[in-house]
């Protein structure tokens, strides 16, 4: 490096912060370490067995969507995807996810903004990718802190791209794709897909709109159906039955009755980790015996 060069990594942290906090107005990380903090041990270990996710994992440019009704566990096998990858992440392998919210439709922007500052946290050349299009943001009002321009999406998009050159591989996983606006569905396939080194993993709803995007702009894409597997089932409601503070006091004869009314009735919905509550169980289609159960406990 010649005299006078600086170093990114020599960087003022101040304003690196300040600069990875402007695209990221909401931390995944945050999220992902709450599902997994509520994630029943031991379910979902049949995803890692699944030829499409080991495709998907070893396949730069490689898409994968897997699809299931509320209920079905998407989030909580999107954070299982999202923890196996950052295990893969290195400065060369970039990993950036996103979680959809029903409470909070997101926009493209905040999808794409969220994602890049993620990657740029990963490698430095990623990060001076980013810092110019801050500075180039933030020009005409002086730095370091001025409020700026708003980014675009068009702009994002390109940034994106350029960013995920940075790295030999990139994994993306977006869950909830289906509580984001609709534009994030056409972004896609500008970011993703064959000829590029990102391998994209979005968790969904199966939806009319998704799934044309999809089979027109994404070829080779591969759909996995999500629905609660038996074990993991079964894996939940063992924990429940063993753990819950109503259910200890049950004798063994209603319990082996719970469990098989939950197990038979649940319809396909499972929700891993979220521990068993009057609501839930009143989701089943045994709701009588359940409430008559729990209230035999006192």
């Amino acid at each position: 490096m010649s005299p006078g060069t600086t170093s990114i990594v020599n960087i003022d942290a101040n304003f690196k912060r300040q600069v990875l906090g402007f695209f990221m107005t909401t931390d995944p990380n945050i999220r992902l370490n709450h599902v997994l903090s509520r994630r029943t041990e031991k379910t979902g270990l049949w995803l890692d067995k699944l030829l499409e996710l080991q495709n998907w994992h070893s396949t730069p440019g490689s898409s994968i969507w897997l699809t299931g009704i509320p209920g079905s566990g998407k989030t909580t096998l999107s954070s299982l995807i999202v923890q196996e990858a950052l295990c893969r992440g290195s400065r060369k392998v970039g990993v950036a996810y996103f979680y959809g919210c029903f409470t909070e439709t997101q926009s493209a922007v905040t999808v794409i903004s969220t994602l890049v500052s993620q990657l740029a946290r990963q490698n430095d050349e990623a990060y001076e990718a980013l810092c110019v299009y801050y500075k180039s943001l933030h020009r005409r009002h002086g730095l370091p802190n001025a409020i700026g321009r708003v980014p675009t999406t068009d702009r994002l998009v390109g940034l994106f791209q350029e960013i995920s050159e940075c790295f030999e591989q990139v994994y993306i996983i977006i869950d909830g794709l289906d509580e984001c606006d609709r534009d994030v569905v056409g972004i896609l396939p500008d970011i993703s897909g064959p000829g590029t080194n990102v391998s994209m993993a979005v968790l969904s709803r199966d939806q009319c709109d998704i799934r044309c995007s999809f089979s027109e702009n994404i070829p080779g894409f591969s759909i996995i159906n999500i629905e609660a597997q038996d074990k993991d089932v079964m894996t939940f409601v063992e924990h429940v039955v063993t753990n819950h503070h109503r259910l200890q006091r049950l004798p063994v004869s209603l319990k082996q009755a719970v469990r098989a009314s939950l197990t038979t009735h649940w319809n396909g919905m499972y929700v891993p980790g979220s521990g068993l509550t009057n609501r839930q169980l009143c989701r089943v289609n045994s709701e009588r015996l359940t409430i008559l159960l729990l209230g035999s406990c006192g």
